[in-house]
């Protein structure tokens, strides 16, 4: 079959049912997509500022709790090496209301054997990064564990040196100094 197209509608020969339907289609898709953009930053414009907040914490966490010594002495009882390290890196709170925090606490567990005779080398050096997330309930100083997990640990000695630690429940002594 042969479409005639007269000299007056040299465009509509062009347009068929096929390409209309995907136009509608496409052109819906990016109206949504517009509408949901539109609808997502109204809702941020009027939720609070600080609604999502998280608070660094770790300098008051270094000076009024033992955790940084707890770092260092699981460390020295269970990484490799003659440099061996542990190092507390970073502990936040954000609020999740009726006092009730969520906190976030990474560390850094180093694994590093040098020697020096005959000549200077290392011999394996790797940091494996902890990263522990749970609930602080600011009532009664108890954090429980949500989830604990390791980063670069290629043998799973650290990991395996822990017995499963979600739902643990940890006191922290006058957790009140430490809120943001």
């Amino acid at each position: 079959m042969e479409h005639r197209v007269s000299a007056r509608q040299p465009e509509l020969a062009r347009i068929t049912p096929t390409r209309t339907i995907i136009g509608c289609r496409m052109r819906l898709r990016i109206g949504l997509k517009r509408l949901a953009l539109a609808v997502s930053l109204v809702f941020l414009a009027l939720i609070p500022s600080g609604a999502f907040a998280q608070e660094d914490i770790t300098d008051k966490v270094r000076k009024n709790t033992p955790l940084a010594r707890k770092i260092q002495d699981f460390c020295a009882a269970y990484c490799q090496g003659n440099k061996r390290e542990g190092h507390l890196r970073a502990v936040s709170l954000r609020s999740l209301g009726n006092g009730r925090f969520r906190g976030v606490m990474t560390a850094d567990l180093r694994n590093c054997q040098e020697m020096e005779e005959p000549f200077p080398v290392t011999v394996f050096d790797w940091t494996v990064r902890v990263r522990a997330e749970g609930v602080l309930d600011s009532s009664t100083c108890i954090f429980v564990v949500d989830a604990v997990t390791f980063h670069n640990d290629p043998y799973g000695l650290l990991e395996g040196a822990l017995e499963d630690p979600k739902g643990q429940k940890v006191p922290v002594a006058n957790c009140r100094r430490l809120l943001p």
